[in-house]
């Protein structure tokens, strides 16, 4: 089992999927974040929606993108993008109807997706 699918299995029954896509509260994102990062993934993005009467809105003021890597090593990288996403969620507004869904990458997926320059050592 890849580490995507487990994180997904252990989140399913609390998040709401639509579109393929599953969707968190932002209270449990916060622990998502923490499991991925236990798990070896880093979340490199953020993306929120509404979900108001079974319909599903993008809110373009709740989207981010930590992926940059200033030629961080992936430990490093890990834990940046851990502080910067708990940092973004913490900040959004209490709202019963947004939902979050997180990027994660692998550090396999770091690795191929990267420039020579990002692949530091530990």
């Amino acid at each position: 089992m890849n580490t995507r699918t487990k994180i997904d299995d252990a989140f399913e029954e609390i998040g709401v999927r639509r579109g393929g896509e599953l969707y968190f509260s932002v209270s449990d994102a916060l622990r998502l974040v923490d499991y991925s990062v236990e798990e070896g993934m880093a979340v490199v993005g953020i993306e929120g929606v509404e979900i108001v009467d079974g319909r599903t809105r993008p809110v373009s003021d709740a989207i981010a993108d930590f992926s940059n890597r200033e030629g961080k090593p992936w430990n490093e990288f890990v834990q940046s993008c851990r502080t910067a996403a708990k940092d973004y969620l913490q900040q959004l507004p209490p709202r019963r109807d947004l939902h979050v869904t997180l990027t994660v990458l692998s550090r396999e997926e770091w690795r191929r997706y990267g420039s020579p320059e990002d692949a530091q050592p530990e």
